[in-house]
C-alpha cells in the first residue's frame, strides 16, 4: 500500500464532549504541523452538529451512520465505509474511543501503525501504545487519574505539549448558564439554580443571563423560571433550550464574557470559544479529566468522601449536592464578574466557614512543561486521592515520557500523614511481589537454557507467577490506591510480546522490573514528602517551646 506521508486518522465514536476534547488535542498538531493530513471518524449523531469546528481542523471527516450496518445492508454498508476510509491511505490510525464497535472498526482499517484499541484476529481487544494503555487501565477504572483527557490524547498522538494561549478578554453583558447534565447525580436542583440567578441579577443590574440546553432540558428550565424570586427578572433571562444549533451556541458563547454550569460539552465548547468557565462538579464528575481546557478556568467540587462516585453507585440523598452551597457559588460567580479571578482571601471574607468547609475551589493553569493542572486555591489540606494523584502524576510522566515536571512537595496534615503511613506497607508489599515475579521469571529462563530443562520445575515456577499475579489483585482490593499500578501492568502482561517461552519470560521479567521501579520512585517521593512534614512539625514545636 502506498501511503501519503504524514497522514493520521482518528477514531472518536464517543459523545460531544470527547469530540471537543479531541479537537483541543488536534489544535496543537495543526499549529506545529500545518501540512499534516489529519482525518477523523465520528458518529453522525454527534459529529454533524459539530461540523463547523471539525471542518476547521480535520482534512477528511467520515460521519458514521449506524443504520448503514443494520440487517441486509450490513455488508454493503461496511464495504462502502471501508472503501472511503481506506482511500485516505493513513500512515497511523489512532482509536481514542474504547468500545467494541470502535475496536472492530479499527481492526478493519488499513494503516501502517495502530494505537489504541483494535480487535485481533482472535476477536480479543489489543490496546497499543503506553498512553492508550494508561487511558484504558487507569482513567476508566477509578478516581486516581492525574491528567486532563486532552493531555492524554496529546500524549497518545505524540504532540509536543506547550502552554495554551491565555483566555480572551471578552466584553459584553451576558453570562451563559448551563444548569443541566446527563444524569440527576451531576446537576443541582432547579431551586438552587434559581437562587444563583436571582442573586446574580439582583447585584448586577446591567447583566443578562442566557440559559442554554437541549430540548430535553426544557421542562427543567421552566421549573427554574417558575421560581418566585425570578418573577421580576424574566426580561433579563434569555431561555435557549433546543432552539440553538451548535454553531449558533458557539456564536452566543463568543459574544458573552463568562460561562457557568455543570460538567458538560457546553463547557468545552465555551473554552474553545475562548470563554472563561466556572464548572460545578457533582456526582460522577472527575474534575481533572473533564474541566474545560485553558488558563484561568475554575471548578467548585464538594469534599464529600464518596465524591466522585461511579455511575453504577446507588445514591438517594445526593450529599455532594448539599456540600456545594449556593452561597459559595454566588460569591465565586460575582468575583469573576468583577475581576475575572477568584481570590481565596475574598472568599473567606464574604462566605462563612460553614459554607466553605465542605467544598474546594480549583483554578486551571499550565505547568512550565505545558501540562494542564488544577490548583486548589481554597485549601492546603489535600484529600488522600489528591495526594495520590500528585505522586502518580510525577511517576507516570517519568516512566512513560522521561519527563520531570517542576512541582513542589504537597502539604500534609496529621490525617494525610497517617494515611501515607498506612499506604507505605502496601506499596512495599507490591514491590516485594514484583521482586518475586522477577525471580521466578529468571528461574524459568535459567532452566530453559540448560541442556535438559526440568519441565516440572518450569511448571512450578509458572504456577508461582500465577499466584503472584493473584496476590497483586487481592492487594489492590485491600489498598485501592495501588490499582493504577496493578491495572496498568496487568494490561501489559495480558498482551506480552513473544513467540516462545523464552521471549514471554523475558517480557514478564521486564514488566516486574518496571513495577519494582515504579514502586521505588513512588516510595522515595512519599518518604521525602513525609520527611518535609516531620521537619516542619519539629520546627513548629521548637518555636512554640521557646515562646
Amino acid at each position: 500500500m502506498s501511503n501519503k506521508p504524514g497522514s493520521i486518522t482518528l477514531v472518536q465514536l464517543t459523545r460531544f464532549g470527547d469530540i471537543l476534547q479531541t479537537i483541543w488535542a488536534v489544535k496543537d498538531i495543526r499549529q506545529l504541523n500545518p501540512d499534516l493530513t489529519v482525518n477523523i471518524i465520528v458518529r453522525e449523531k454527534f459529529g454533524k452538529p459539530l461540523a463547523f469546528l471539525l471542518e476547521k481542523y480535520f482534512t477528511n471527516i467520515y460521519y458514521l451512520n449506524s443504520n448503514e450496518f443494520i440487517g441486509e445492508d450490513l455488508t454493503s454498508g461496511l464495504d462502502k465505509t471501508l472503501k472511503t476510509i481506506n482511500s485516505w491511505e493513513s500512515n497511523v490510525l489512532v482509536n481514542l474511543s474504547f468500545s467494541s464497535s470502535s475496536s472492530y472498526l479499527s481492526s478493519l482499517i488499513d494503516a501502517n501503525f495502530k494505537l489504541g484499541m483494535s480487535a485481533s484476529q482472535f476477536a480479543s481487544d489489543n490496546v497499543n501504545g503506553s498512553w492508550s494503555e494508561y487511558l484504558y487501565s487507569t482513567v476508566m477504572r477509578g478516581p486516581l487519574n492525574s491528567f486532563s483527557l486532552v493531555d492524554i490524547f496529546k500524549f497518545i498522538l505524540g504532540t509536543k505539549n506547550r502552554p495554551n494561549l491565555p483566555v480572551k478578554s471578552h466584553s459584553g453583558d451576558t453570562i451563559v448558564i448551563h444548569p443541566f447534565a446527563s444524569t440527576e447525580k451531576k446537576m443541582w436542583s432547579p431551586n438552587k439554580w434559581g437562587e444563583i440567578i436571582f442573586k446574580t441579577l439582583k447585584k448586577n443590574p446591567e447583566l443578562k443571563i442566557a440559559i442554554v440546553g437541549s430540548h430535553l432540558d426544557s421542562a427543567r428550565a421552566k421549573l427554574i423560571m417558575q421560581n418566585p424570586l425570578l418573577s421580576e427578572y424574566h426580561k433579563r433571562i434569555n431561555l435557549n433550550c433546543g432552539n440553538l444549533d451548535f454553531n449558533q451556541l458557539y456564536n452566543l458563547l463568543e459574544e458573552s464574557f463568562l460561562f457557568c454550569g455543570h460538567d458538560s460539552m457546553v463547557g468545552h465548547l465555551a473554552s474553545l470559544a475562548g470563554l472563561q468557565t466556572l464548572t460545578l462538579s457533582l456526582g460522577t464528575v472527575r474534575a481533572i479529566e473533564s474541566t474545560p481546557y485553558g488558563v484561568n478556568n475554575y471548578v467548585l467540587a464538594p469534599r464529600t468522601p464518596c465524591f466522585p462516585c461511579f455511575p453504577s453507585d446507588h445514591c438517594s440523598d445526593f450529599k455532594c449536592h448539599k456540600d456545594l452551597s449556593y452561597q459559595a457559588v454566588t460569591e465565586c460567580l460575582q468575583q469573576l464578574i468583577d475581576t475575572n479571578e477568584i481570590s481565596s482571601t475574598e472568599l473567606e471574607k464574604n462566605v462563612s466557614p460553614l459554607h466553605l468547609s465542605t467544598a474546594d475551589v480549583f483554578q486551571s493553569n499550565f505547568s512550565k512543561e505545558g501540562l494542564f493542572y488544577l490548583e486548589n486555591i481554597s485549601s492546603n489540606d489535600f484529600s488522600m486521592n489528591e495526594l495520590y494523584r500528585k505522586f502518580y502524576r510525577i511517576v507516570w510522566l517519568y516512566m512513560l515520557e522521561e519527563m520531570e515536571e517542576n512541582t513542589e512537595y504537597p502539604q500534609l496534615n496529621k490525617a494525610s500523614y497517617a494515611g501515607l503511613e498506612g499506604f507505605i506497607p502496601n506499596l512495599k508489599q507490591l514491590f516485594e511481589l514484583a521482586e518475586f515475579g522477577k525471580k521466578y521469571s529468571r528461574f524459568i529462563l535459567e532452566e530453559i537454557s540448560k541442556d535438559q530443562p526440568d519441565v516440572e520445575y518450569i511448571k512450578s515456577c509458572g504456577k508461582k507467577i500465577e499466584e503472584i499475579d493473584e496476590m497483586q489483585v487481592l492487594l489492590g482490593e485491600a489498598s485501592p490506591a495501588l490499582n493504577p499500578i496493578i491495572d496498568f501492568f496487568n494490561l501489559k502482561k495480558s498482551k506480552m510480546a513473544g513467540n516462545n517461552l523464552v521471549e514471554l519470560c523475558t517480557s514478564s521479567h521486564e514488566i516486574y522490573q518496571s513495577i519494582g521501579s515504579f514502586c521505588n520512585i513512588m516510595y522515595e517521593l512519599i518518604e521525602k514528602t513525609m520527611n518535609e512534614y516531620s521537619i516542619k512539625m519539629k520546627k513548629n514545636s521548637m518555636k512554640e517551646a521557646k515562646e
